[in-house]
């Protein structure tokens, strides 16, 4: 492992267990986006707790809110539209193990998370899942496919459990 490697796990670590509690959401977006080179959109929230992995495949959207808690593994990229809610403890997986690989080998794929998207608590996204407008997510939910725009899913694995409304207009207060 290359001494540029062994700093960039470092100044990880240091954000997963450090950083991601400082008091102030302006300072510790401030650090994520200059050191950590997340691009995050204007007027954007994250709460504290935030636990990330390879921050340089994250990109979020505007007026978006990140609750207390999650966790973002983005080895094969994450992008969050605007006007997204995620709430408290929501986990996203962008990678696996192949289980029929002899090699143990990766299997990376992004997740994406259109606009006005509503996520509820302890909700987990695996690998290659589109979240489309409008849609949302139940709390608990394991989301292992593709939800359709303005669809509520929930269970494990999510299924649909309804319609949202197609005109939303809002913007989400940070």
């Amino acid at each position: 492992m290359t001494i540029v490697n062994v700093l960039k796990n470092w100044l990880l670590a240091l954000h997963n267990h450090c950083i991601t509690y400082f008091p102030f959401f302006w300072l510790r977006k401030a650090l994520q986006t200059s050191i950590y080179r997340i691009s995050i959109g204007y007027k954007t929230k994250i709460e504290s707790g935030l636990v990330i992995y390879a921050p340089t495949k994250i990109v979020i959207g505007q007026h978006t809110i990140i609750n207390r808690n999650c966790t973002l593994e983005a080895r094969g990229t994450i992008k969050i539209g605007d006007n997204v809610s995620i709430s408290e403890h929501c986990s996203f997986f962008t990678s696996s193990h192949d289980p029929q690989s002899a090699d143990f080998a990766w299997i990376k794929k992004p997740i994406i998370i259109e606009d006005y998207v509503w996520i509820g608590a302890h909700a987990l996204l695996l690998q290659g899942v589109t979240i489309g407008k409008g849609a949302v997510v139940g709390a608990g939910s394991i989301v292992t496919k593709d939800v359709e725009p303005f669809t509520i899913v929930a269970g494990n694995p999510a299924k649909q459990i309804g319609k949202r409304v197609t005109e939303l207009t809002y913007t989400l207060p940070v």
